[in-house]
């Protein structure tokens, strides 16, 4: 049973890539009576940054699912903390973000640092529960204690404009262009 409504997941998973031991993060969603709702996402056939198949046998969903199943049996099994967000909440924002990197293109790298206009799972997962978390009035949602280094989960931010509508980004474009106006009357000001 959950009382609470509080049955959402982030999940730090370990995988074995370049010759090393990092995570590979998702968002789960458990509700009671239903299947669990998994976000994950992987590089696409072309590439990008996309939700991963889950139709896909041993696919990179599978094995998030196995994980979430042994997580669920046994939460110090694998790293992992509930997102502090409402399952309505955390629901819709995977769903918006599962939306748009199915149609937007943002490349797929392991190292998200070594290119600007580039993400991997670790960036989906922890946007999705940083937003679920400040939809709610909180400051944001880290990574569990016990898990291992996540390349792309400090690199999050750049998946925030997908989401974003159209009035809000023309609100942030107006303050942006506001600032860089007082900066540059401010530089005339001093000269």
């Amino acid at each position: 049973m959950d009382p609470s409504g509080l049955e959402a997941y982030y999940i730090s998973r370990p995988v074995y890539f370049d010759g090393f031991f990092l995570d590979h993060a998702f968002v789960a969603v458990k509700e009671p009576g239903k299947d669990p709702v998994i976000f994950s996402f992987d590089w696409g056939e072309d590439g990008a940054l996309r939700p991963s198949d889950p139709n896909v046998k041993d696919g990179t969903y599978k094995n998030d699912e196995a994980y979430f199943k042994k997580f669920l049996e046994d939460p110090t099994s694998v790293p992992g903390n509930r997102i502090n967000a409402s399952d309505e909440t955390v629901l819709a924002v995977g769903n918006a973000y599962n939306e748009a990197l199915t149609i937007n293109d943002i490349d797929y790298v392991p190292y998200p640092w070594t290119q600007s206009n580039s993400c991997n799972s670790n960036c989906a997962a922890g946007i999705i529960a940083d937003e679920s978390v400040q939809a709610e009035g909180g400051r944001g949602h880290p990574a569990p204690a016990n898990a291992q280094a996540a390349p792309g989960r400090a690199s999050r931010s750049r998946l925030d404009p997908l989401v974003r509508t159209p009035a809000e980004r023309r609100a942030s474009e107006r303050f942006n262009n506001a600032s860089q106006n007082r900066k540059f009357y401010a530089t005339r000001l001093k000269n």
